[in-house]
């Protein structure tokens, strides 16, 4: 005999032991899923973290949403790079993954195949605090919320404190004192550097440059186009000086591990970069770990500005899945399953919950708060700095740029305004493609997560050396598809690396 099975939906009841609980809180309270739910599947995609030990809390997760709802989780872990054309496909296909990580400004260029998930963020904001200024201006897109706030990072400067005091040197304060330190101390064999190619971590320290000195790419009326500007050719100057007296010329390939490496690999001095290089330092015991400090994002004439960068999870409107979608984000971001994945970070995740800011596991560890400041951009001295370190205006937080930016414009637009400013300031070829830019550099991808390594291995240290070793057998900044990436995964596999 046949029977067709209730449906659950995110409204559905289940009547359990004198009480009566609503969705996913009434199955797991009742310790047992609905027969109906045992074919259901979610499919998850997310950008690789850069603290791994998140990647595995939320496998782990998934596994237990599975144990206790009978729904199965999948999760994917894709470069961050590679979600831009990942996710065009799905939404042009309406086919892929029920729930997608959003990073910076794809809930704007994505919006007509996002879910509303108003009601999530808002019971969430009246439990926990109003939402940063920051993560309204990511994931509130026209009056409706597209995607959940789940963490943000941010940008402080990391410095080798032995290199610096061998020029003597202090960690930078502002910009102009690290071109003064970085010419010393490329002279010494050992340069500063930021990626200067078509990276997300590029757009956000060539943004915190363009703020500091006064430049901006729209204006605050969010249609006025201003980045010809006498300001953005102060910037242009002084990111050609950086780049020509104090930097290495590798930051033209570099993805958005390149600088993690090259610091680690003990040939860097200086990045402007979240704390994911220290964490694996940390976990890999190299020796740099107890050589590196921390400091707050150098300032500028105009003050002291620097990108928080926020990601949210939403939910495609072609899901078949979309009520359990729903149930699912409610779990993950009650409080016993999300404080356990910020904590998992090792506070490079930040967390997007007002009240957990004095959170004492979420502030972070005594090295990051030694050097002026935590993994929250809190100081040791001032309070109110987090904002000023994440949010990029001095008391208080800065828009978005590309969503001030897409509103604007009404297009699906790159980041124009900091690519360009590379391209200008380092000499490479710029080709314009449908509105947005695309700066003609080439490098390689190696990415620790896709190898196997040898016991005795190093990643930091034979990354760097193999990237370094395709540059120099293929020249130049023409792109040459492949080829470099081949000679670089040659060399590692030398070294006795072996793939997943």
């Amino acid at each position: 005999m046949s029977r067709t099975a209730p449906s659950h939906s995110r409204r559905a009841f289940i009547t359990t032991g004198g009480r009566t609980l609503a969705g996913i809180a009434g199955i797991l309270a009742a310790g047992r899923a609905p027969a109906s739910w045992a074919a259901r599947e979610l499919n998850l995609l997310t950008a690789v973290n850069y603290a791994p030990a998140s990647d595995v809390k939320l496998d782990e997760l998934a596994k237990r949403f599975t144990k206790a709802s009978g729904v199965t989780v999948r999760v994917d872990h894709i470069q961050s790079v590679q979600m831009p054309a990942k996710l065009a496909a799905e939404i042009m296909s309406k086919s892929g993954h029920d729930i997608i990580s959003l990073e910076m400004h794809y809930p704007w260029l994505f919006q007509p195949g996002l879910v509303d998930v108003s009601d999530i963020c808002n019971d969430l904001s009246r439990k926990h605090g109003d939402w940063f200024t920051f993560a309204k201006e990511h994931a509130l897109v026209k009056s409706q919320w597209l995607g959940v706030p789940y963490m943000f990072t941010s940008f402080p400067g990391s410095h080798r404190i032995d290199l610096f005091e061998k020029v003597n040197e202090r960690e930078p304060d502002t910009w102009e004192d690290l071109l003064r330190a970085g010419r010393k101390l490329k002279k010494i064999g050992h340069p500063v550097g930021f990626a200067i190619s078509q990276t997300t971590d590029s757009v956000s320290t060539l943004y915190s440059i363009l703020w500091c000195y006064g430049a901006k790419d729209v204006a605050e009326d969010g249609k006025t186009i201003t980045i010809n500007s006498k300001q953005t050719e102060a910037v242009i100057d002084y990111v050609q000086a950086l780049y020509n007296d104090a930097m290495d010329p590798a930051v033209l390939s570099w993805d958005n591990a390149g600088n993690n490496q090259w610091l680690n690999s003990g040939k860097g001095s200086w990045i402007h970069n979240p704390i994911s290089h220290y964490v694996v330092a940390k976990q890999e015991k190299l020796a740099v770990a107890e050589l590196t400090g921390f400091h707050p994002s150098p300032a500028g004439p105009a003050g002291r500005h620097t990108v928080g960068v926020p990601r949210s999870l939403g939910i495609w409107k072609f899901s078949k899945n979309v009520d359990v979608a729903r149930d699912f984000l409610k779990w993950f971001f009650e409080p016993a399953q999300y404080h356990e994945w910020i904590m998992s970070g090792d506070s490079y995740n930040h967390p997007t919950w007002r009240d957990m800011e004095n959170h004492p596991r979420a502030r972070g560890h005594g090295r990051l708060e030694a050097q002026g400041g935590d993994a929250l951009g809190r100081d040791r001295d001032q309070a109110g700095l987090r904002a000023r370190l994440v949010s990029g205006r001095d008391g208080g937080d800065v828009p978005m740029p590309s969503s001030r930016l897409l509103a604007a414009t009404g297009q699906r637009m790159k980041w124009c305004g900091p690519l360009i400013l590379a391209a200008m300031a380092v000499g490479c070829g710029v080709t314009v493609k449908d509105k947005g830019s695309d700066v003609n550099v080439s490098g390689v991808s190696l990415i620790y997560t896709d190898w196997v390594p040898p016991s005795d291995s190093n990643w930091d240290k034979d990354s760097y050396e193999c990237d370094h070793e395709a540059r120099e057998a293929v020249p130049g900044l023409i792109r040459i598809p492949g080829r470099r990436q081949v000679l670089a995964e040659r060399c590692l596999m030398a070294r006795g690396y072996v793939r997943r």
